[in-house]
C-alpha cells in the first residue's frame, strides 16, 4: 500500500471499512429536525414516537461494551471481544427507536475506567470522558 499524508483539514477513508461489510445496515434517512438524548424508561412505549421525535442520540461508553469475553469481532487478523449483555442492551434500545421511525446515532465515548481504551494523555485527569486510544497507522 502506497503512503498517503494526510491534508490539513481532510479525512483520509481506511483501506478495509468495517462498515463496507456490514450485514445490518440501513441508509441515512434524515427526516424532520426533532430529536433528543432518549431516557431508558421511554424505550418501551411509544412516548417518543407520540412526541414526534424522528431522530435520537444514544451515548455509549466504549468500556462498558469491550470485554474479555462475549461476542468475538476480527478485524485486520486481530480478534475483539464485544459485551454480549450491553450488546444486547444496545440492540434493544436501537430496535425500539427504528420500529418508531427514529433515526438512531450513536456517540461512543471513551470512559476513564479501562486504560486500554483511553489515550494516554487524557488518563488520570479530572474529566468524567476522555479521547479514545486510536493508534496511528503510518500506512494511511
Amino acid at each position: 500500500m502506497k503512503k498517503r499524508r494526510p491534508r490539513s483539514g481532510f479525512l483520509l477513508p481506511l483501506p478495509h471499512q468495517p462498515e463496507v461489510t456490514a450485514t445490518h445496515t440501513a441508509p441515512r434517512a434524515v427526516a424532520g429536525k426533532k430529536g433528543l438524548l432518549p431516557a431508558a424508561e421511554l424505550l418501551s412505549g411509544n412516548s417518543l414516537k407520540q412526541l414526534g421525535v424522528k431522530q435520537a442520540i444514544y451515548n455509549v461508553l466504549l468500556g462498558s461494551i469491550c470485554s474479555r469475553g462475549g461476542i468475538p469481532y476480527t478485524y485486520n487478523g486481530k480478534t475483539y471481544q464485544f459485551s454480549s449483555g450491553m450488546i444486547a442492551q444496545l440492540d434493544y434500545a436501537f430496535s425500539r427507536m427504528n420500529a418508531q421511525g427514529i433515526q438512531v446515532t450513536a456517540v461512543l465515548l471513551a470512559n476513564p475506567g479501562d486504560p486500554s481504551i483511553v489515550h494516554p494523555l487524557s488518563r488520570g485527569g479530572p474529566a468524567p470522558l476522555c479521547t479514545p486510544s486510536i493508534p496511528q497507522n503510518p500506512q494511511v
